[in-house]
């Protein structure tokens, strides 16, 4: 896959594909996972699924001992009976099983296994962008001066990734740029009204110093 096919392609499977070959993406996949798995039930989500996969993708970030064996706990007590609509039971297990990977080839494949199972094929676009938006440029990443990283910047851009609300996002490329950030990709990446922002971000991850 060429850097103008990873802009142009339109298949989640595809791009899952490309990154399961050539890159090395551990926690922005597990992060994906839980994006998927969020967008499976919207606003219909029950309770307990948002608590568990609020502490899925805090397990995602983390990937200690400590991570692993919480994660073969959650499972065991979903499997105890606990009471759960059947799609987000599904749901919640391929996210374990996404997150539960050491390896960023095993992390895509357990993605890439279950994305059909928590999506219709309409919403391909929306995964398509939401993958973009965490990976970014994977040929061709962008340069980031550490004189951008202002405590303002760092501000906007913590805030959006705690509270997962990242309407600020134009206000964090106007931050960026006030700092002398000149880079189009990024200040065009924050100010793109189409794009869904989730946690893992290319650009917040950036401000943040997370990889």
């Amino acid at each position: 896959m060429t850097e103008a096919e990873w802009f142009a392609a339109s298949s989640v499977r595809k791009l899952l594909g490309h990154l399961l070959k050539h890159h090395r993406a551990d926690r922005k996949l597990r992060l994906f996972a839980v994006a998927c798995g969020r967008r499976s039930t919207g606003d219909r989500a029950s309770p307990g699924f948002r608590e568990v996969t609020d502490e899925v993708e805090r397990l995602a970030e983390l990937r200690t001992n400590r991570t692993r064996n919480r994660l073969k706990q959650l499972r065991r007590e979903l499997a105890s009976g606990a009471s759960w609509h059947a799609a987000e039971y599904r749901v919640v297990l391929g996210l374990i099983a996404a997150t539960g990977w050491a390896s960023a080839s095993r992390a895509a494949a357990a993605v890439r296994g279950s994305v059909w199972l928590w999506h219709k094929s309409r919403e391909e676009r929306v995964l398509v962008s939401l993958l973009r938006d965490i990976l970014g440029n994977p040929f061709r990443p962008s340069p980031f001066s550490p004189k951008w990283r202002t405590a303002n910047a760092v501000l906007l851009a913590q805030q959006m990734y705690e509270s997962r609300d990242f309407s600020a996002m134009s206000i964090l490329a106007d931050a960026l740029q006030d700092a002398g950030c000149d880079s189009d990709a990024i200040l065009n990446h924050c100010r793109d009204h189409d794009c869904p922002h989730v946690r893992g971000c290319w650009v917040v991850d950036l401000v943040l110093g997370k990889t």
